[in-house]
């Protein structure tokens, strides 16, 4: 099933991919990756109610300009700031990549949708390189990257040899998140490829056949710009340069997916009854390195079902994780929903991107009253820049 992602566009369907996990279940491959992994105990029992305002503070806000439809954003799957420039990419209709300046009013649009040789039929992921001001954008209909300027200019097309769903750039080449048999009969889930995406120099973590995969980002960069690779499903996360080395394990204890169990069997049906039968904890996303500090979101594995969701944090100087489940409720404080990060700034930033519709109660007119903004249930998404306290 090479072209998967012409099904449905539901990004947020992650099945089946428990056998890509951590590394001490990981299939053969052609590479093994470095085990450094810090291993962290995270027990969801105890987990605390959420409120970000324990731990962060909120410092910028940037409310973003919506007045056409295309400058409005229905998902911000990767939010980067480049200077005093936010460049954001949304997957809605097809994929778009706006830029706005640090008032949040509209620059323009990156890129041109539609079937002519220099236009693109659907994007799937971004990078930027903040040193080059360069905007990487793939079209894995086309399976052709797109290196933009800031203005807008189409700098190169390269062909790929390669179908991915998400990636990051490196100085000679790129790190891939795919499993797709097409030029990659391994069927790796991590690839590094060649700076012209024609050549695999390293591959990580077959899967069967029947294994589905995910469309949400599967890479982010610390302060540094140093990258890490996760996948849903699996309890590591890597540190990506020249090779790939585990950098942090989550212990769920007994609530473990059966890892080396979903990676020996050929069954997808036993595949799909493994998963199914317990409520597992896994699906690790929104990951965030910061300084000493790993933050990431989890949740139960069962599928067509009401699934709890986790956010935990680690406190690398510590040692300490700490878990946090539904949201509390703080009287006389706007309060926001489940964290999800978007990555961070050299500046030791958070980024937090929030829907206004996403408040509840009179949050809405809190935030309002604290930061000077004039937000309305329909206004366009608001960057919030945070700062560990």
């Amino acid at each position: 099933m090479p072209y998967i992602f012409s099904m449905k566009k539901s990004r947020s369907i992650l099945l089946f991919i428990l056998c890509l996990s951590g590394l001490e279940y990981a299939c053969t491959s052609q590479n093994a990756a470095t085990d450094t992994a810090v291993r962290i105990q995270v027990d969801v029992s105890q987990a605390k109610p959420f409120n970000y305002q324990d731990f962060y503070e909120i410092g910028r806000v940037i409310p973003l300009s919506g007045q056409s439809t295309e400058q409005f954003i229905s998902e911000a799957h990767s939010v980067y700031l480049v200077d005093d420039t936010v460049v954001l990419f949304d997957p809605a209709e097809s994929g778009k990549i706006l830029l706005f300046d640090a008032k949040g009013n509209f620059v323009r649009r990156i890129g041109q949708r539609g079937r002519a040789e220099r236009e693109y039929i659907e994007l799937c992921d971004v990078d930027v390189d903040p040193q080059t001001k360069r905007i990487y954008a793939m079209d894995r209909i086309t399976q052709k990257m797109f290196t933009y300027a800031m203005n807008g200019a189409i700098l190169e097309i390269k062909p790929s040899k390669f179908c991915f769903n998400s990636f990051v750039k490196m100085p000679e080449g790129f790190w891939i998140y795919s499993c797709y048999a097409e030029a990659n009969p391994q069927r790796y889930n991590l690839m590094y490829v060649s700076e012209d995406l024609q050549e695999m120099r390293q591959g990580y973590f077959p899967v069967q056949q029947f294994i589905e995969t995910t469309f949400q980002s599967t890479f982010t960069k610390d302060e540094k710009g140093i990258p890490y690779f996760y996948y849903p499903y699996s309890n590591t996360i890597y540190q990506v340069s020249d090779s790939a080395r585990a950098f942090l394990r989550a212990d769920f204890g007994a609530k473990n997916p059966p890892f080396e169990a979903l990676c020996q069997t050929k069954d997808a049906a036993y595949s799909a009854q493994l998963l199914n039968q317990e409520h597992y904890i896994g699906v690790l996303s929104n990951v965030v390195v910061l300084g000493r500090e790993c933050m990431f979101r989890c949740r139960e594995t069962p599928v067509g079902v009401p699934v709890k969701n986790f956010f935990v944090r680690y406190d690398g100087q510590t040692q300490t994780p700490y878990v946090y489940g539904e949201m509390a409720l703080t009287e006389g404080m706007f309060n926001l929903p489940m964290f999800a990060p978007k990555g961070v700034t050299p500046q030791h930033e958070v980024i937090f991107a929030l829907q206004p519709s996403s408040l509840f109660g009179n949050s809405i007119d809190l935030f309002n009253t604290q930061f000077g903004t004039q937000l309305r249930y329909d206004s366009n998404l608001v960057i919030l820049l945070m700062k560990r306290k």
